[in-house]
């Protein structure tokens, strides 16, 4: 399993390495200082852009057209403590009109997103400590 690090930088800013990549995420300007989405949205932004892939691909095997698909994404957060997403809504946009049954194939495809699937199915979470390492 490869790892993804997460750094901290400043205030409640972090950089997030995923392979040769850097991702930067911080809270909102009344806490943070506005230099990325927060974790929350980089969340759902995963879950969008997991399920706008498993849509083209799906849309592109049948032959039908996909380019200009666009997903779009909306989260509520609970007021329960601790928060979580409790509910998120996905409104896929195909580039043209679909059947019914191509839109049930296309949803059906979405669903096989792994990032959907481990929200429908929750992965085994473990936190551990490494008190041994120095951060960088």
């Amino acid at each position: 399993m490869e790892e993804i690090r997460v750094v901290h930088r400043d205030q409640d800013a972090f950089a997030i390495f995923v392979r040769d990549y850097v991702v930067q995420v911080d809270q909102p300007a009344r806490a943070g200082e506005e230099s990325g989405p927060t974790p929350v949205e980089l969340f759902v932004a995963a879950m969008a852009a997991c399920a706008a892939h498993f849509a083209c691909h799906h849309l592109k095997r049948q032959g039908l057209p996909y380019n200009g698909l666009e997903m779009g994404a909306r989260y509520l957060l609970g007021g329960g403590s601790p928060q979580r997403i409790s509910r998120l809504t996905l409104t896929v946009r195909p580039p043209a009109r679909l059947r019914q049954e191509d839109t049930d194939a296309m949803i059906t495809a979405i669903r096989d997103c792994p990032v959907t699937q481990s929200l429908l199915t929750p992965p085994d979470l473990r936190i551990t400590l490494d008190d041994r390492a120095q951060a960088a």
